[in-house]
């Protein structure tokens, strides 16, 4: 009987031996995924801070993480604050040979462009959190659409509001001469509180949904399909149809 109870020990014994040196790994994975973890986390934040406000806001209005997307805003709000006078950046379509896609992108371009004349300006200015206002009046960015195309029907009555120029695939056009100008007070104004950048990417995207709805529905009148079904030089030259200028200024 004794016998018995001292190979169960042993057994026992064995069994404790296995689940500490298991254990033991386990341990030692976890210590080394988690250095590698944070040394990548780390990388991550040191090229996220050298970014330049351009970048910060590409990243900020494409970001799916409410965390990254709070970091990122804190950055911008940094870059901001240590600055005295004008910022500008602006959208520009990204249509080189080498990408295999077409997009808008945010690039600097001090000191800032002035659009041709103020008659052609969309002016939209946030002052605070869901606060905005719209060609000089206060509005929601649910109104933002109506604004927009009432203020296109107006300047359809003057006679310069278009620009003649050649597009692939569409030949001579005309296109509409008008901007876009998102407006943000930052310079010499305390940290701006996460709530506003909400509404200031809010306007964006509701801004860009727009012409997005553009871009579709010339890409199905031309070609019979989405946007993203064309090839690149079919998506380059749909989005120099649409006509966007959109500049954000940060003053």
């Amino acid at each position: 009987m004794r016998n018995i109870n001292f190979k169960k020990g042993l057994c026992l014994f064995g069994e404790i031996k296995s689940t500490m040196a298991f254990l033991c790994i386990l341990l030692i994975f976890l210590i080394s995924t988690s250095c590698d973890r944070n040394e990548k986390t780390s990388i991550k934040n040191e090229s996220i801070k050298e970014s330049s406000i351009a970048e910060l806001i590409n990243l900020a209005y494409n970001s799916k993480n409410k965390s990254d997307f709070i970091k990122t805003c804190e950055l911008l709000s940094d870059s901001l604050s240590s600055s005295k006078e004008l910022i500008c950046s602006y959208v520009l379509i990204s249509n080189y040979p080498d990408e295999n896609d077409a997009s808008w992108v945010f690039i600097n371009d001090p000191p800032c462009p002035q659009l041709s004349n103020d008659r052609y300006v969309f002016e939209i200015i946030v002052e605070g959190e869901d606060s905005i206002f719209i060609e000089g009046k206060r509005k929601s960015i649910s109104s933002i659409n109506n604004s927009l195309d009432q203020f296109i029907a107006k300047q359809n009555n003057e006679h310069n509001c278009f620009i003649t120029t050649n597009v692939d695939y569409f030949g001579e056009v005309k296109i509409r001469k008008m901007g876009i100008r998102l407006t943000m007070k930052s310079i010499g104004c305390k940290r701006l509180s996460i709530e506003k950048w909400r509404t200031f990417f809010s306007v964006m995207h509701t801004v860009f949904s727009i012409y997005e709805s553009k871009r579709d529905k010339i890409s199905f009148e031309k070609w019979g399909s989405d946007f993203n079904s064309l090839n690149h030089m079919q998506k380059v030259a749909v989005l120099k149809m649409t006509g966007l200028n959109f500049q954000i200024w940060f003053n």
